[in-house]
């Protein structure tokens, strides 16, 4: 948690969390993705920023006593997912929906924001979880 704190602006940005930071570019992009163009720098797989992860933030900022950090983290995610409608992820950059790849609708992300919400509302339920 302490990287995600000292990092914020480049993990969190404008929407939790990032699923590689920093993206993989050139050679590395190449040998590791396979020339995959939905994993171009910054998008998707590599260095995408998805909605789903932030349970997981959330509970682990949680976990470790950063509560703040937590709620933050959903106030970042709230408004602007349900806007959107609820997309698989967003560009890695600059927070954009990539166009119909961003697939709206997405029940992962829902239950993120929902399972997020109710981890800081019911914080016992964090024992469900198992970090070990």
């Amino acid at each position: 948690m302490n990287l995600f704190e000292h990092r914020e602006s480049d993990l969190i940005g404008y929407m939790p969390v990032k699923l590689c930071f920093p993206a993989l570019e050139g050679q590395e992009w190449l040998s590791i993705t396979g020339y995959d163009l939905k994993n171009t720098p910054w998008s998707y797989h590599n260095g995408g920023n998805w909605a789903m992860l932030l349970w997981m933030l959330v509970a682990a900022a949680q976990k470790t006593g950063r509560i703040d950090f937590a709620k933050s983290a959903i106030e970042v995610a709230h408004d602007r997912l349900i806007r959107d409608q609820f997309p698989e992820y967003y560009d890695g950059k600059n927070g954009r929906l990539i166009g119909k790849k961003a697939r709206l609708k997405q029940t992962w992300s829902i239950a993120a924001l929902i399972t997020a919400q109710a981890l800081v509302n019911a914080p016992q339920h964090l024992n469900w979880l198992s970090f070990e």
